[in-house]
């Protein structure tokens, strides 16, 4: 499942937008989850800028575990069940440059379920049977 969030409103160094992240369980079975985050920044001419100046706030309350290239959720999600927030807004740094004005930021939060029964090996960062990433 995806998720892309675009800012559509103008924003500026230091400022922080509201965006809160969550995976929810809407099947019939628990699960665990895991989610990768890509930043795009396209410039007003159409090239491609760097995502390093725009900076999510983790949540740094040890619910996430980050490993591999992928944010893992430490535990399961039960049916209805929803996530605690991957992050809490995005930050534009204060180091932002000037060829950065009018750009558009996309950020699209990906997200990968594996079923929990029978999976219990361990540690989140253990669990067998992930998809293969296909942006590898």
């Amino acid at each position: 499942q995806k998720n892309v969030f675009t800012l559509k409103q103008n924003v500026y160094p230091t400022q922080i937008v509201d965006k809160t992240p969550t995976v929810t369980n809407t099947g019939p079975e628990p699960f665990y989850t895991r989610v990768k985050v890509e930043v795009v920044v396209t410039a007003p001419d159409g090239s491609s800028l760097s995502g390093e100046y725009i900076l999510p706030r983790f949540n740094e309350d040890g619910s996430w575990v980050y490993a591999d290239g992928w944010y893992y959720y430490n535990g399961v999600l039960d049916p209805q069940q929803e996530s605690s927030p991957l992050f809490n807004g995005v930050k534009i740094s204060e180091e932002t440059p000037n060829e950065y004005q009018s750009s558009r930021v996309t950020i699209t939060v990906r997200a990968q379920a594996v079923q929990s029964k029978n999976n219990d090996s361990g540690t989140v960062l253990e669990i067998q049977g992930w998809p293969m990433d296909e942006q590898q």
